[in-house]
Formats: structure tokens, sequence, C-alpha cells
């Protein structure tokens, strides 16, 4: 039995001296690191194909993704290009006539009387001393308060005049202002 631990003991120091060598050797380093870089190499190569094949979903999902912000802008541009043509549509042309050969009179004392007829009939000659004062040559076509009548009274309801030209407007406004140069007075005074 004695000789049995004797060789235990000796194959033990012996196994631990080769170990010891080994790790000295640079032969065995140069072993151990090829084999630790192509572990760590095989693990890294995993990574890099699951992130290769995350980078191109996305960007075929930021393909997917230009293709329809590019789709909805020129979505947008029809969209708005319509309205455009439905507004320049929705003008009417004998409105704008219209409009352009009113004119509008503002800050005209209102009659008190009762009677629609007899409020009308001042508006009229309202109207027509205005006209005098600008030396007017055409009556007015249709003479209306725009608006509703307030109950105080403190601010008059404009006048829409429709003329039989459409130059008359224009003179008239010429007219008015020269007028009021001439007296001294400013256009706000």
């Amino acid at each position: 039995m004695v000789n049995n631990r004797k060789r235990e003991k000796t194959s033990r120091s012996s196994s631990d001296k080769t170990a010891q060598t080994l790790l000295k050797s640079t032969e065995f380093l140069n072993l151990l690191k090829s084999a630790i870089t192509e572990a760590v190499s095989a693990v890294l190569e995993g990574f890099k194909v699951d992130l290769h094949k995350s980078i191109m979903e996305m960007n075929t999902k930021m393909r997917d993704l230009e293709e329809l912000v590019a789709f909805q802008q020129k979505r947008l541009e029809s969209v708005e290009a319509t309205m455009k043509e439905v507004k320049e549509k929705k003008e009417d042309p004998a409105e704008i006539k219209e409009r352009h050969r009113s004119i509008v009179a503002i800050g005209v004392p209102e009659s008190t009387c009762s009677s629609m007829f007899e409020r009308s009939a001042a508006d009229i000659n309202a109207v027509h001393e205005l006209f005098k004062c600008v030396d007017a040559t055409s009556p007015p076509i249709t003479v209306y308060r725009l608006g509703r009548q307030r109950e105080d009274g403190f601010l008059h309801r404009a006048f829409g005049e429709d003329n039989n030209r459409s130059t008359l407007t224009d003179f008239v406004l010429f007219r008015f202002f020269k007028m009021l140069e001439i007296c001294g007075k400013g256009v706000m005074d």
C-alpha cells in the first residue's frame, strides 16, 4: 500500500508539472487563443446575422413608409387643388359683378317711423341726397338696409345701393374723397 500512495503522489506531481509546462508553452497558448477566438467569432457571427436581418427589415419598413408619405403628399396636393378649384368655381360671376357695382353707405341715420313704407321712402331720399352731394348722375336701382335694426339705435345699418353702371361706384367714391380733400377733412374725421 505504501507503494501505491507514492505512485499517486508522483503521478499528481508529474501531472501538475505537465500542466504548468503546457501553460508556459507558447504553442498551447496560441492553440487556446485560437479556440477562444473561433468560439467568440461563431457567437458574434450569429449576432451579426440577426443584426443584418433586423437592419434589412427596418430598411424595408422605412421604404414602405417613405412610399406611403409620398402617396399621402400627392393625395394632399390633389385635395388642396380640388379645394382651390371648388372655391374658384363657387364665386358666381353675377355676384362678383353685383358687388363691383354696389355702393355701401355707413352711418346714415334711420327713420324712426313705424311704417315700413315711410322708412323705405326716407332711406331712398337719404341716398338721393348723398348722390347729390357727390354729384352722381345716375340714380340707384335699389336701396336697402344691411343687417337687423338695433333696438338702442346706437349704430345705423349700412345701405346697399345697386347702380346701373359699374363705373358709377368708382366715380362716386372718387368724388367723395375729392370733396373731403377740398373741405380739408380727412377721411377718418
